[in-house]
């Protein structure tokens, strides 16, 4: 009976090993180890850390791209501001600029001081001081292009 015993003992003896990772005793056949998980073909276990490996790369090229997107969005957004102020200002200097042709053509060969005149004149000054703030938005700057206008134009023949 101590024969069975020990060819017993011997057959489990060689019929188990250690797992590569954990070093418990494992059965030879064992394919994962029942104490840590792991799969005892380092290829299959390779395979797996490959394959999480690559979806956490996934993940942070994922990240970089939302990033990147978002921020070319918000450049999008900031053009399509300064854009829409530039059309807002192109139709305010559009209709001021009619206006003052209008006034001007109407009131062309009038001369003198009637109300009329002076309205247009008043007309066409404040039009043309709005369009000098949108071109202009510096005070200092309106005045220097006045003075450069004022020196272009022959002296008054009063």
């Amino acid at each position: 009976m101590s024969n069975t015993k020990e060819s017993q003992l011997s057959e489990i003896a060689t019929s188990t090993y250690q797992c590569k990772y954990c070093l418990q005793e494992i059965e030879q056949k064992a394919k994962v180890c029942h104490y840590c998980s792991r799969y005892q073909n380092r290829l299959i276990q390779s395979l797996g850390t490959i394959v999480h490996l690559i979806s956490i790369g996934a993940f942070v090229i994922s990240i970089i791209m939302m990033w990147i997107a978002f921020s070319h969005l918000k450049e999008a957004r900031q053009e399509r501001i300064a854009a829409e102020d530039a059309v807002q200002k192109a139709e305010t200097v559009a209709a001021s600029l009619i206006r003052v042709t209008y006034i001007q053509a109407k009131t062309k060969n009038e001369f003198g001081n009637s109300s009329r005149l002076k309205k247009a004149q008043a007309i066409i000054e404040e039009e043309l001081n709005k369009v000098l703030k949108l071109g202009f938005p510096n005070e200092e700057g309106r005045k220097a292009f006045i003075q450069e206008l004022t020196k272009e134009l022959p002296p008054r023949g009063d």
